[in-house]
């Protein structure tokens, strides 16, 4: 069962979320497959999709059941995704207008990546619509809105010796994205961005690699993005590392960034890091705890965090 819970590394297969309704927005999305009971055992499989909330217990309630068993439909979306080779979902369910969105970046025919987008409307998902595309290759898109239902979209962009992260901004509706607005300053590699929203802010984290960093190491970043201007700060710099998927979280007054401090070659045991804002706007020395495997690190660890940081309680 722990492997049929990995994390989801390209679409393959989405459950509706039609009814869906938490408690807190969703932090993490949970993709398995299992055999299709209407199909009789080995005669089928169904996808099925899972999100984990920031409710005091990862996994306690978190479990969404989007329908009663006799009502659940489960409709793919993007089956041939892990063949192409596409990249992760990003998935939203849209304050106000209600509606279920789903961005992941899309293989082309040559190798690069384009930023698409579905949206679950009238039963059914749409079909894909690039939302950035060129000649480069576009990434890890992350999708998060505001109260009012404004959607913003980042991503990043790999132009070989250069790599920035962008954000485009949407109705409630999804009825069109604005053109994109830099996040990273010009000239490094900024990749892997995730967001959250304080107020009128929109806070992003990401990492960078740029001159002036420590060798070979690589910084944590976080921009507090208001109309039209950028604040940039380094949350971190990690030596000797790559692929740290920072992650900043916002809730009841606190704000924090986590991340993969360290990875064993094969991929475990790590270390995730984490470090909290003070009032004055500055950061606390990281926090470090190992992962055994991808769960451990994604839910429980990530979980725990949350619950250090909102209700100090020890590790």
């Amino acid at each position: 069962m722990i492997a049929a819970l990995r994390r989801v590394r390209s679409v393959v297969s989405i459950a509706v979320l039609a009814g869906a309704a938490a408690s807190a927005p969703p932090r993490a999305e949970v993709g398995m497959a299992v055999p299709d009971e209407a199909k009789g055992p080995d005669r089928g499989t169904g996808g099925y999709m899972w999100s984990i909330t920031d409710d005091p217990e990862p996994f306690n309630g978190s479990w969404l059941c989007v329908l009663p068993p006799d009502q659940r439909r489960h409709l793919q979306l993007n089956c041939d995704g892990a063949k192409r080779g596409d990249g992760p979902p990003s998935m939203l369910r849209v304050p106000v207008s209600g509606l279920t969105a789903v961005a992941w970046s899309r293989r082309r025919t040559g190798g690069d990546y384009d930023v698409v987008i579905s949206v679950f409307r009238s039963g059914a998902w749409t079909a894909p619509t690039v939302v950035a595309g060129s000649s480069e290759a576009e990434l890890d898109p992350f999708l998060v809105a505001e109260p009012d239902g404004a959607v913003h979209l980042l991503y990043w962009v790999d132009a070989g010796a250069e790599s920035y992260v962008v954000e485009r901004k949407a109705p409630a509706d999804l009825s069109g994205w604005s053109e994109p607005f830099p996040i990273s300053e010009p000239g490094g590699q900024a990749s892997r961005p995730a967001g959250a929203i304080v107020g009128d802010a929109l806070l992003v984290s990401y990492e960078r690699g740029y001159p002036g960093s420590v060798p070979g190491g690589t910084d944590v970043m976080l921009a507090e993005v208001h109309t039209g201007t950028v604040d940039r700060a380094v949350v971190a710099t990690v030596a000797g590392a790559s692929a740290l998927w920072p992650r900043v979280h916002a809730e009841r007054g606190h704000l924090w960034v986590d991340w993969i401090a360290s990875a064993a070659p094969a991929g475990y045991p790590g270390t995730m890091a984490w470090s909290v804002r003070d009032a004055k706007g500055g950061f606390s020395t990281p926090s470090l705890v190992a992962f055994t495997s991808e769960v451990v690190r994604d839910f429980h660890v990530r979980g725990r965090i949350r619950a250090i940081v909102l209700d100090h309680i020890a590790w």
